[in-house]
């Protein structure tokens, strides 16, 4: 049985008829007639076949993979000279094709040249590479080359609609910021001469005399951009948008010169260097954060390179040349746009002051600790002096090298002196040899470094740790509070950054505890104990400080107003340890929760009635006792279920 519709030619077996595609009426039966060699048809032979056979079949591209449509018929237009879009690829086959055969076609790209030929609807490009197309050649072959010419001619962006070529010349134009908008085909009985104007099918620009520079930005959320050439504005600026990617290369230049590239790409680093193709990246969604161009061939004898980049946050840098770096690295700072020229040598490229290359500046920071001297330095983000020593830093010495002009300058604290003046660039700040120590600072970039980065410093202080991050200036540490600066950390951001860290208390003259609670945990960083915990008691002031730590790096677990000996039954002072624990004791009275610390001599709840829960003498902040100490309830139990044996006493 055969099918009721077939979608296509079939094919003679002859081989003569061969169909590409194409809608074809639905048909419900086949005659086949066999006769012999040169016998007459069976029937009328004028309408074997209704529609026109060997049609042109084309479709064409845009930037970024943008289709500019299809369209079929004897003469086709690929493309739209109305339109303000770039020809990036062309695809042309032949539709309800009669006659065996072959359409092949090349392009020149504005990067890469003449491409190879493709044929019967292959893309001319297939790559989203951004090279947009000039000229084109197109050619026809086999039977068809005996049946048809084929004839061509191009919409120029600056030149407009050129002359017709045909069978495999050149059509288009190669001059420099150029490309084709549409391109015209059309296929005609061989010898039917053209469908028009021939003069100027093909323009080319090889004079090295105008020699230009030609780029093309892909942009994050745009993709390619048309190119542009000779010091215009490749990418976005105030978009935030990054750019990713950067065709360039020469025009009007001889064939031994060319220009090569390469690109810092973020979570990259440096590519290799191209002299053909793009460089960064295209659907990796990756920043260029830098760039390096330069000449090779006679052009570089003649011509410098010269390009600068506009980077987020910093805006237009300076002007770099042949090969050197433009733009940033360790910055995490995107490209946005570049600008690129050809100058003569030793001309001047109109290059501003800024710099055109900002890298991270390398920063050493060395601290002099009393007892230690001075230690090794430290870079950016390290952290000079100690913690938890108690040892004061007593002087500073910070330096900066980077590639852009300026310096670091700083000012310190000091115990009994104050602020002393700014000074820079390797030298002491502070003193040494005198046991001073060092309670705040302040840090400044000074020249471009300050237009292009933030210095960020905080402190460790005595009783206070780490405060917080400060900037530019501003004051680190403490003052007319007496605590040492421990340990400092500097780093170096790019301007505008932000804090590494909190910023909310770099800064106070304002004690961390009140004066009697820092007195006493001064006093307890001078002892040990040979627990993690001491108690420490001011018999004077009726106040009990229990603490946790070691020597020298002691905190508060608690801070108690007690009642202890009277004049006549003093609290002894001096050193001592906790030896034992019981419930309770009294006669006629009875006290809770006792710890021993030196005989009879204890830590114990208020004396209540005997064997009950009623206070006898709630009284505290007096000097009361028979020398022991008294405490609410709650908190000798409190001594007594956390303080183990051993633990030191101190009671001045």
């Amino acid at each position: 049985m055969l099918p009721n519709w077939a979608d296509g030619w079939a094919g003679r077996l002859t081989g003569l008829l061969r169909a590409r595609w194409g809608r074809v009426l639905p048909f419900r039966v086949f005659r086949f007639y066999w006769s012999k060699k040169s016998g007459s048809a069976p029937g009328d032979t004028l309408n074997h076949f209704i529609g026109a056979t060997d049609v042109l079949s084309g479709s064409s591209l845009a930037l970024n993979g943008k289709s500019l449509g299809s369209v079929q018929g004897k003469s086709i237009l690929l493309g739209s000279e109305n339109g303000s879009e770039p020809l990036t690829s062309l695809s042309i086959s032949f539709d309800n094709q009669e006659i065996l055969g072959s359409i092949d076609y090349s392009g020149f790209f504005e990067f890469g040249g003449w491409s190879g030929a493709v044929s019967d609807g292959a893309a001319l490009n297939s790559k989203n590479d951004g090279r947009v197309l000039k000229a084109v050649r197109l050619a026809l072959t086999g039977d068809l080359s005996k049946a048809y010419d084929v004839w061509y001619r191009c919409f120029d962006s600056k030149k407009g609609w050129l002359g017709w070529a045909c069978n495999g010349s050149d059509a288009g134009a190669t001059i420099s910021g150029s490309f084709l908008k549409a391109v015209e085909v059309r296929i005609v009985s061989k010898g039917a001469g053209a469908p028009g104007i021939t003069d100027g099918a093909f323009v080319s620009d090889t004079s090295a005399d105008c020699a230009h520079v030609v780029y093309q930005a892909h942009s994050a959320n745009r993709g390619w951009s048309p190119s542009v050439l000779d010091g215009q504005n490749a990418g976005t600026t105030g978009k935030s948008l990054s750019l990713q990617a950067l065709n360039v290369s020469l025009s009007g230049v001889d064939d031994d010169s060319l220009i090569e590239a390469r690109a810092h790409v973020a979570n990259i680093g440096w590519q290799e260097w191209r002299s053909a193709g793009y460089v960064g990246t295209v659907g990796q969604e990756l920043a260029i954060q830098a760039l390096e161009l330069r000449l090779n061939g006679s052009l570089a004898n003649q011509y410098d390179i010269y390009y600068r980049v506009h980077s987020a946050g910093y805006g237009w840098l300076g002007w770099a040349k042949n090969g050197d770096s433009a733009g940033t690295t360790g910055l995490n700072i995107q490209i946005e746009a570049v600008q690129i020229k050809l100058v003569a040598k030793g001309g001047d490229p109109g290059a501003p002051s800024a710099p055109a290359f900002i890298s991270v500046p390398a920063l050493t920071l060395q601290a002099h600790v009393a007892a230690l001297g001075w230690m090794n330095p430290v870079g950016n983000g390290g952290i000079a002096g100690t913690t938890g020593r108690s040892l004061a830093i007593e002087a500073l010495k910070l330096n900066v090298s980077s590639s852009v002009s300026g310096g670091i300058e700083y000012s310190v604290h000091v115990q009994d002196v104050g602020w002393q003046g700014w000074t820079s660039n390797g030298n002491v700040a502070g003193t040494v040899g005198r046991a001073k120590r060092i309670e705040a600072l302040k840090i400044r970039l000074t020249g471009d470094l300050s237009n292009y980065f933030d210095i960020w410093y905080r402190a460790y202080c005595q009783d206070f740790g780490w405060l917080d991050w400060t900037a530019n200036g501003q004051p680190a540490g403490t003052s007319r509070i007496g605590c040492r600066v421990e340990s400092v950390q500097v780093k170096i951001v790019p301007k505008g950054a932000g804090a590494p860290g909190a910023t909310w208390r770099p800064f106070t003259d304002q004690p961390l505890l009140p004066a009697d609670m820092m007195a006493m945990l001064n006093r307890a960083n001078r002892y040990s104990s040979n627990t993690n915990w001491l108690i420490m008691v001011d018999r004077q002031a009726c106040r009990l400080g229990v603490f946790r730590g070691q020597r020298g790096s002691r905190s508060y677990a608690q801070y108690w107003t007690c009642s202890t000996g009277a004049p006549s039954t003093p609290t002894p002072t001096g050193e001592y340890t906790v030896t034992g624990k019981g419930y309770s004791f009294g006669h006629g009275y009875t006290c809770y929760y006792y710890t021993q610390f030196y005989g009879d001599y204890l830590f114990h709840s208020i004396p209540y009635y005997q064997g009950t829960f009623n206070p006898m003498d709630s009284r505290m902040g007096m000097h009361i006792s028979q020398g022991c100490v008294r405490l609410p309830i709650d908190r000798a139990k409190w001594i007594w279920d956390n303080v183990p044996l051993t633990t030191k006493v101190v009671i001045n």
